[in-house]
């Protein structure tokens, strides 16, 4: 399904267009985020086939809300964007997951992004969650600079390691 488009003073939230997969790939294959992603890209095919399923998604009906959008600034891709249910939510949630390029961060653009996701929550009824690796310090002190009102600590089914579900502030 394609997502809608949304336009802020600083970011626009757009689905992706086929000359970004370049810095997709560089983002998707940054080094520091394999200890925090089980399913870590490896190689740039890899990275490569996971953008082109982005596209099939776009065109993809589903029942289930699952939106794909690149961030950009000034007309450049500074990070990557999924708002979808998943199996972590319940009817009134949905899950947040998001990448910022190595170049953009310590810039407060995802402080922006994801306070702007928040409002957005409330006109679609939906409250927002994040899973988050523990040792995941930045995206941690994030999330909690925005708001949490639930922490819950869970374990991966296949490696039984813990990471925590955060349901953020309305």
């Amino acid at each position: 399904m394609l997502p809608l488009t949304y336009q802020t003073q600083r970011f626009t939230l757009q689905p992706y267009r086929r000359e970004d997969q370049a810095r997709f790939v560089e983002m998707f294959l940054d080094p520091s985020l394999a200890k925090y992603m089980d399913d870590h890209l490896k190689t740039e095919a890899e990275a490569a086939d996971f953008f082109e399923k982005i596209f099939k998604l776009y065109t993809t009906k589903t029942d289930k809300w699952f939106w794909v959008w690149g961030v950009y600034e000034a007309g450049q891709l500074c990070a990557h964007l999924e708002v979808k249910e998943t199996e972590h939510t319940n009817a009134a949630q949905l899950e947040i997951v998001y990448i910022v390029h190595f170049a953009e961060r310590r810039r407060g653009l995802m402080t922006e992004v994801l306070a702007f996701l928040k409002v957005q929550g409330k006109t679609w009824g939906r409250q927002l969650i994040a899973t988050v690796d523990p040792q995941n310090a930045n995206s941690l002190a994030l999330l909690r600079k925005l708001g949490i009102t639930q922490q819950e600590t869970l374990h991966d089914p296949i490696t039984e390691a813990p990471y925590l579900k955060l349901i953020l502030t309305e």
